[in-house]
């Protein structure tokens, strides 16, 4: 009996298929919201997001962009009930948030 199987650790070879569906399944929900969008400026504000990347880096890529694309691209995952005040946010928080909702909307 291997050490794996002594301690129940998941073998490495099902652990990798696993975040390898996991990701694909983000990037279909990704794919789902720019589809949905409804301007080419939200579409390509949700582009710039890459589900393989970690937090830190998509907040970098986004910083490319320019504040009134990462606003509107909020307001349209803002569902009316959880509506914030966008405009007055910051560009660094309003990226920062832009994430969150992204990944909100990503399956367990």
């Amino acid at each position: 009996m291997s050490l794996n199987q002594r301690s129940g650790a998941v073998p490495s070879s099902d652990v990798s298929e696993n975040v390898i569906e996991t990701v694909e399944t983000w990037k279909r929900a990704l794919a789902g919201l720019v589809e949905n969008a409804p301007t080419d400026v939200i579409k390509n504000c949700l582009r710039m997001y890459n589900p393989e990347l970690p937090t830190k880096d998509n907040i970098k890529a986004l910083k490319s962009c320019r504040k009134s694309p990462i606003i509107e691209t909020l307001d349209y995952l803002t569902t009316s009930s959880s509506s914030l005040p966008s405009n007055n946010l910051n560009k660094d928080d309003a990226i920062h948030l832009l994430c969150l909702k992204i990944k909100n909307f990503f399956p367990d």
